[in-house]
């Protein structure tokens, strides 16, 4: 099992993390880009078999973390790598700019290996090349410092930059950027995707499926905003509101989105009330959901809380029964040997898979590591930064 930490940079009302006024494109939070990025990279990561996925950042904005808070989860959690996702601002307007990864400078190999690889997935998948001095750059920061595990900070482009910005705000961008990361976790990880069930017939909601749209202020887009405050969020009358507004000749780009978003904002749309949603007549049981639940079907987090209760299902109650089922399960076999952290083991040579899935050269048998993390079934020898099977090791 892959764990990936991802985590959006800063709060959506963080002060100073926004897209500057001048730009023109709208009052757009830096958190927003990030978010974007960040629940691309979920999406797909979710596809995939043997993969836990834990985000470090408050999903709704409405909190900015604290570092400490960001990076003590991560480590306590045994994260095998972290990801925290950036846009980034120095260039005042100016063009130029790009893609830049941040590591720690004391890093060890493997982060080391990770930024470069990464960096070249990244560029394969549309990021931007730039004109940075040094796209692959190191700095004391807090996410890659304090991080356990291999940490990478990623700037994906340029908001203050007049070139930039233009390639920020189209549609497909944030997507670009989440596949570029996810390529090279699946590639690094042999990850493979899961198989596709049979498809059962899902709970019909009451009201109209809500169109994925650019960006998000409430929901995950403009239509789930307008949607949030009981304002019709149909083309005709978002055309209409951008009219009001001042915007001209609107066709619903991800540019007329964010400067209309950002306008409704500010015009107190959200005093209006919120309509309630009614409950599907064709209703599950707890324990068909919380199945469901455990194979993925429903989300994680924040989101999974988000589409149970619109399907009108009741969460705490679905919530609980995965817990139910979770707990019934018979314990796992503990291990027939036992690791301390510091502790000398020997690869043996008759090794021949890292827990990951890899080859391990033959270079690498029959010598000595460290242990430097520990998990049911594995350890992470410190030297090499790679998870190998208990039974592997003496």
């Amino acid at each position: 099992m892959v764990r990936i930490a991802l985590d959006a940079g800063h709060g959506i009302n963080t002060a100073g993390k926004r897209v500057p006024s001048y730009m023109g494109v709208g009052n757009i939070s830096e958190w927003e880009l990030n978010n974007r990025v960040t629940i691309e990279q979920i999406k797909l990561l979710e596809q995939y078999e043997n993969v836990q996925i834990l985000r470090l950042d408050d999903p709704t904005g409405k909190r900015d973390v604290p570092l400490i808070e960001r990076t003590n989860k991560a480590n306590k959690w045994n994260a095998d790598i972290l990801i925290s996702n950036h846009h980034n601002a120095g260039v005042g307007g100016g063009s130029g700019g790009g893609l830049v990864l941040y590591r720690y400078p004391n890093s060890n190999k493997f982060t080391k290996s990770m930024q470069k690889s990464l960096y070249d997935a990244m560029i394969k998948a549309g990021a931007i090349k730039g004109n940075r001095a040094n796209p692959l750059a190191t700095k004391n920061l807090h996410m890659v410092r304090e991080s356990t595990m291999a940490a990478i900070l990623i700037e994906y482009a340029f908001m203050d930059s007049t070139t930039d910005i233009k390639e920020i705000l189209k549609d497909d961008f944030h997507k670009k950027m989440a596949e570029g990361v996810v390529n090279w976790i699946v590639e690094h990880y042999g990850l493979k995707k899961k198989s596709q069930p049979d498809a059962k017939p899902t709970p019909k909601p009451t009201t109209k499926p809500k169109p994925q749209a650019k960006l998000s202020s409430k929901g995950n887009s403009i239509v789930d905003y307008l949607n949030s405050v009981g304002i019709d969020s149909s083309f005709k009358n978002r055309k209409k509101l951008a009219e009001k507004h001042g915007i001209r000749n609107y066709k619903g780009t991800a540019e007329q989105n964010l400067k209309l978003l950002a306008l409704l904002r500010n015009d107190k749309l959200v005093n209006k009330p919120k309509p309630e949603s009614k409950p599907s007549s064709e209703q599950k049981s707890a324990y068909e959901l919380a199945k469901e639940v455990i194979a993925g079907k429903w989300g994680n987090g924040a989101e999974r809380k988000r589409r149970l209760e619109r399907a009108g299902y009741n969460f705490n109650k679905v919530q609980a029964e995965v817990n139910r089922i979770l707990g019934s399960k018979p314990a796992s076999k503990p291990a027939t040997k036992t690791f301390k952290v510091g502790t000398k083991v020997r690869l043996k040579t008759t090794a021949t898979k890292y827990a990951t899935g890899q080859t391990i050269p033959a270079r690498y048998k029959g010598k000595i590591y460290t242990v430097q993390q520990i998990k049911t079934d594995r350890v992470l020898l410190k030297e090499l930064y790679s998870w190998v099977y208990k039974k592997d090791v003496e």
